[in-house]
């Protein structure tokens, strides 16, 4: 089993941190200076700000018809596409069996019915048997981005990019082309998931949780600022400086959490520093 080279993070709906904000600010809200219409604005904020790493990643097998393919509906941008073609080939066992049968020969006249037979009775009649073997088997392939197009939907870790492959995809209109006609794509893509009212769903990740929290809390204090009259403003700014610098402080512990180095990197980042100064080992 080969590891994954990314952490798989579960989701959950927004709708729990949504109202947990609303009851640590519950005094704002009931008096109606702020309400929670741009909550998921917000939030989405600062999903894009984190970039691919609190999509789902996805796995699809796509079936190439007269050189396309339909992309998921919650498709964001790729992480690797495979072109993958099952092919069926026989050959000759090296190996022979030989069978060696006793026939009986009827005589058809009597020619030699006075002198010494010369034709005998039976004859051994030897076979020999070659066996052909069917077997598959699969060609896999990294295609390669067509065109400006086809890299603008790579995420930042798409292997695809340094692909050297003569196959290529490009991505438009919600499908997948390909310079072949037809045949299977496998795909790796970073896919967006939402809940029954639509917010997007957001990792259980407690850094990125925190982050989006502050985040919410600061621009609440920044949308009561530009609302509140002159001998309140000075405590309302006060909170929202404070709220601005927490959510700051959270945007850098959730970028770290989400750039951290899986154990299969990390693995391959000893092995590599480990044979490094190889060729300058002195037997």
């Amino acid at each position: 089993m080969i590891p994954t080279q990314y952490y798989e993070y579960e989701f959950v709906s927004p709708e729990g941190l949504f109202a947990l904000i609303r009851e640590e600010l519950k005094s704002y809200f009931d008096t109606g200076a702020v309400d929670d219409v741009l909550f998921p604005k917000w939030m989405d904020r600062c999903l894009k700000l984190l970039t691919k790493g609190t999509l789902s990643i996805e796995h699809v097998m796509l079936n190439i018809e007269q050189s396309s393919a339909k992309l998921p509906a919650n498709f964001d941008s790729v992480r690797e596409v495979w072109g993958a073609t099952c092919l069926t080939n026989t050959y000759t066992l090296p190996t022979s069996i030989y069978e060696t049968i006793s026939t009986k020969i009827t005589p058809t006249y009597d020619a030699c019915q006075d002198c010494d037979p010369c034709v005998p009775d039976t004859v051994a009649v030897t076979y020999k048997t070659n066996t052909n073997v069917s077997y598959d088997y699969q060609i896999t392939a990294l295609l390669k981005p067509a065109n400006l197009n086809a890299k603008s939907f790579c995420g930042t870790n798409c292997i695809n990019l340094s692909s050297q492959c003569t196959d290529e995809y490009d991505i438009r209109n919600g499908k997948l082309i390909t310079n072949f006609t037809s045949g299977s794509v496998y795909l790796v893509y970073y896919g967006y998931k939402h809940d029954e009212n639509g917010y997007q769903l957001i990792p259980t990740n407690q850094r990125i949780q925190d982050y989006i929290e502050a985040h919410i809390k600061f621009k609440t204090f920044e949308m009561l600022c530009n609302q509140v009259v002159d001998e309140t403003y000075n405590q309302i700014e006060g909170k929202k400086q404070y709220y601005e610098q927490k959510a700051n402080e959270a945007y850098i512990s959730a970028l770290n959490e989400i750039k951290k180095e899986t154990t299969a990197q990390k693995v391959h980042k000893m092995k590599r520093l480990a044979q490094r100064y190889k060729y300058y080992y002195i037997p």
